[in-house]
């Protein structure tokens, strides 16, 4: 082929030899036209898959012994596992952290679908009745004094010994009050304004009586009614308690009801009432 006398020759059959370049525009018109009678191919997801799978019983992943330094030759029991792949763990742990937020999610919608007035925790104390005994402590001298013809008397007694039915409702107490002394008759009355300090090891009580009326004077008066009447507010362990008592100190006996909070309020009356 060395020889110029052919290269006109062959470069004719080169020409009529070559193939014509398909038209592009053709080609794709072609494919778009196949499109509806190919079968479409799903895409693979991207996550390996979590499924165990089987180790063949002559795997090249058997543990090899290792050698003991006791002269014995160790054995292993079982089939040992293979940790986590680093893409397995990071597809583990956001599985996890992706429930842990429907529950976090889930949890306000369960706590607003409470049913409203349900039992909650806080316990009401229930009322209790009661009865107790006094026994009465040393007076000190009392303080008279004269004011517009009438004549008071000033009273502190103590300690005094408190002791009832309920442990909560006891222990040394000290009294004080005011007597204003009133003639009638040839009869002696007195009003009275009593407070009573009780206390325990956990607590106390301000008992009072504002509203005394007794017959004679001094440490012992007879109240007319026999009994009297003790409004006690507690303190301390006994915080938010009441206690309305009824006393009767010719037998030296209280008796009485405990109450969460307080007692009904006075009606409000107008003057036009």
């Amino acid at each position: 082929m060395k020889d110029e006398r052919y290269w006109p020759v062959l470069g004719t059959w080169l020409k009529d030899t070559a193939a014509i370049p398909p038209d592009p525009q053709q080609t794709a018109r072609k494919v778009s036209e196949r499109i509806p009678e190919t079968p479409q191919v799903r895409r693979r997801w991207w996550l390996p898959s979590l499924r165990r799978t089987t180790i063949p019983p002559h795997s090249n992943n058997q543990p090899s012994p290792i050698p003991a330094t006791n002269g014995y030759t160790p054995a292993v029991l079982g089939r040992t596992q293979s940790m986590l792949s680093p893409v397995k763990a990071i597809t583990a742990g956001a599985l996890v952290l992706a429930i842990g937020g429907v529950f976090l999610i889930a949890q306000p919608f369960q706590q607003q679908g409470s049913v409203p007035g349900a039992a909650t925790d806080t316990e009401t104390v229930p009322a209790t009745w009661i009865t107790g005994t006094v026994v009465y402590g040393m007076c000190a001298s009392p303080l008279l004094t004269t004011e517009d013809g009438v004549t008071r008397e000033q009273y502190r007694c103590g300690p005094q010994t408190w002791t009832s039915s309920d442990d909560r409702l006891g222990g040394s107490a000290t009294i004080m009050w005011n007597a204003d002394l009133y003639e009638v008759d040839g009869q002696t009355y007195s009003l009275s304004a009593q407070v009573w300090e009780v206390r325990d090891d956990s607590g106390g009580w301000l008992c009072r009586n504002p509203e005394g009326l007794n017959r004679g004077s001094g440490k012992h008066p007879t109240a007319v009614q026999g009994t009297e009447k003790l409004t006690c507010v507690g303190n301390g362990a006994h915080d938010g308690l009441t206690a309305v008592l009824v006393a009767d100190w010719t037998t030296k006996t209280i008796e009485g009801l405990i109450i969460p909070g307080e007692g009904p309020p006075l009606p409000d009356v107008s003057p036009a009432d």
